[in-house]
């Protein structure tokens, strides 16, 4: 048998022969069942224990008598699923088995582990590359490999005619069923062997009631280094517990409603109420209209009368009508379709004045018909924007160079199915497959950035659409554009005011070359104690009239404009998560709205 050539990784001992590689390997396997006894207890210990103890003598003996291990075969044409490659008879994932950390045999010290292949100690984070999470270099493009059908859990693994790819992995008709890395399979169902209790590092391995799966390990540490630095782990889920109004401050400590965590303490006024909103019993509330706080704190409108321009009145705005003491549009809203008391069906949306069935995924309602606003010439891209060439690709009329401006409101630190729709649909205004989108991180934090990406990933998923990102910072990022579908700029919830102001002075005339040639820019953002708002790179590039920002946590949104691009697969009504906003400004079309206050602008520049 002739040794495999090793690629020694940070942190990681190379065997020197291959006996080396298979006592390194029964040594890792022994260390693990140790601390998984230990964790046990005496009740478990026993079973487990030996268990384990047989299962590295037999790998031990499979080791002596392999011959002619290619432990680099061609996981797509060999025995083992997508992503993942043999090593002494099993199936493994070089980024993350820690005996196989980078290269088969490569094993972690005890204490380390194995993330994206590379051996690191607890409590730290690897070398970041020149790609973001979920990409892999792919001759020098960044591919998001979890939903790029041409490149589906690494580079070059195209996915079968009619499969799309989700978590690194082909989905179809026809196709065996997977489980996303590090997703195991379990009686049909998908879980995840690094902190599921139940299964805790594989199928029916179930942790006592004291302990916690932690890397595939029962452990009574809460702990652990499956977590960033950042973020510790609540019920199998990494959490920012100094953000988190669900676990704020320690796993577990829910905020009172309507209340934010503000490092790790949950806020009774939460972030500064800005005029003419009041702070009232802890709620940031609209005085002109909040019945219960009618233009002061606690004045609550009788049955009968709604609050209108902070006075309790039955009077109701144009277009609205007076419904159970609220003010509703009886042209839009589900729960008074038409008429006061008539409520739509759960899957049926009011649309002038009539509940009617949704449209199929990849049409839009406009009006009372649902078309195809990617080749539609009479709504192409958006409801009612006619085509004078005739002619409709993607969204875009053809021998137009139409550019796009979205400013959102939310930093999805925090995610929710609905919401992700407004960043992705936004990000796939760019046509092409993939989008080659040029992302601006500067002081964006992790979580802020790994919610995006995740809202990104759901609805490439759902709409059979790519992307590849690429990370620039302000320096270079003039450059980047010229090579560029979407340009991307994260909530900068750490930025001073000053630092926002310059990068939009600084680039906001390649920005506007940028639209002006047909680009999509996408600018998110979120209540921030650091400054008062990402807005500001728009108002001083001159690309957006914005002149405020004010939190709106807690708010149910409407979406007024269900004809957009930006709102497809959306519902009418969802609610604003940690830290959104809503914007004073003068320019721009609202797409969804807090009151009357827009929270996602939609700009064409020409």
């Amino acid at each position: 048998m002739s040794a495999a050539r090793l690629v020694r990784k940070p942190g990681g001992r190379v065997p020197s022969s291959d006996s080396d590689a298979m006592r390194a390997h029964a040594s890792r396997v022994e260390r693990r069942g140790e601390r998984s006894a230990e964790a046990l207890g005496s009740t478990g210990q026993s079973r487990l224990w030996s268990g384990l103890r047989g299962a590295s003598v037999a790998l031990w003996l499979a080791l002596l008598t392999l011959a002619g291990c290619d432990c680099r075969t061609d996981v797509v044409g060999g025995s083992c699923k997508r992503g993942f490659t043999p090593c002494g008879g099993l199936c493994v994932n070089l980024r993350s088995d820690s005996a196989h950390c980078g290269a088969c045999f490569n094993a972690c010290e005890a204490e380390e582990t194995c993330h994206r292949a590379q051996c690191v100690a607890p409590g730290t984070e690897p070398e970041p590359g020149p790609c973001g999470s979920n990409q892999r270099l792919c001759e020098e493009v960044c591919r998001t490999v979890t939903s790029d059908v041409e490149h589906c859990g690494d580079c070059g693994l195209r996915c079968p005619e009619g499969a799309y790819c989700a978590e690194g992995f082909c989905v179809g008709d026809g196709l065996e069923p997977f489980c996303g890395f590090p997703g195991l399979l379990c009686d049909g169902v998908c879980i995840n062997p690094n902190i599921d209790p139940a299964h805790c590092g594989g199928c029916g391995l179930r942790c006592p009631a004291e302990s916690m799966c932690n890397g595939g390990v029962c452990t009574s540490d809460p702990g652990g280094d499956i977590c960033s630095p950042r973020e510790t782990l609540c019920e199998a889920i990494c959490v920012d517990t100094s953000a988190d109004p669900n676990n704020c401050g320690v796993c577990g400590n829910a905020c009172p409603s309507g209340q934010p965590c503000i490092e790790g303490a949950c806020s009774e006024t939460g972030q500064p109420c800005l005029p003419p909103r009041l702070t009232c019993a802890g709620l940031c509330v609209d005085p002109s209209g909040d019945n219960r706080h009618c233009g002061r704190c606690f004045n609550v409108c009788e049955a009968g009368s709604v609050c209108s321009g902070g006075s309790c009145s039955v009077t109701c705005p144009d277009t609205q009508f007076l419904c159970a003491d609220a003010c509703v549009n009886l042209a839009s809203d589900r729960n008074n379709c038409g008429a006061c008391g008539v409520i739509c069906a759960p899957a049926e949306t009011c649309v002038e004045g009539a509940c009617l069935p949704p449209c199929a995924l990849g049409t839009l309602r406009c009006g009372s018909s649902c078309v195809d606003a990617q080749s539609d010439p009479d709504n192409c891209g958006v409801c009612g924007r006619a085509c004078d060439t005739g002619i409709c690709v993607d969204g875009l009329c053809t021998g137009e160079r139409t550019g796009q401006l979205v400013l959102i409101g939310h930093d999805y630190q925090v995610t929710r199915v609905n919401m992700n729709r407004i960043v992705g649909n936004s990000v796939f205004l760019a046509p092409g497959n993939p989008v080659r989108v040029v992302s601006y991180i500067g002081a964006a934090p992790t979580s802020v950035v790994n919610g995006t990406r995740r809202a990104l990933n759901q609805v490439a998923a759902e709409r059979g659409r790519s992307f590849s990102e690429t990370v620039s910072n302000a320096d270079v990022l003039e450059g980047r554009l010229e090579d560029a579908d979407v340009l991307l700029i994260y909530a900068q919830r750490g930025a001073s005011d000053t630092a926002l102001a310059n990068l939009g002075l600084n680039l906001g005339a390649a920005m506007e070359t940028f639209l002006r040639n047909g680009g999509v820019i996408v600018v998110l953002d979120g209540q921030s104690t650091s400054n008062a708002g990402t807005w500001q790179v728009l108002a001083s590039g001159n690309l957006l009239a914005v002149t405020d920002a004010g939190e709106v946590t807690g708010t149910v949104l409407d979406v007024v404009n269900p004809g957009s691009s930006i709102a497809l697969g959306s519902a009418l009504n969802y609610r604003a998560e940690p830290t959104s906003v809503s914007f004073s400004a003068s320019d721009g079309q609202a797409v969804v709205q807090a009151g009357d206050d827009p929270v996602v602008l939609h700009k064409l520049f020409f």
